[in-house]
């Protein structure tokens, strides 16, 4: 048991990586297009 859960991990550790390196994007993207919403309507 110990052992598929830590296998588990690694692939949550992988996944979550991945997935975070990519909301990162997204959030920064996201930053960005708020910034120039604020600006323009500013």
């Amino acid at each position: 048991m110990a052992t598929i859960g830590v296998l588990l991990g690694r692939k949550a550790d992988e996944y979550m990586g991945k997935s975070a390196e990519a909301l990162g994007r997204v959030a920064l993207i996201v930053i960005d297009v708020s910034m120039l919403h604020q600006h323009i309507w500013a």
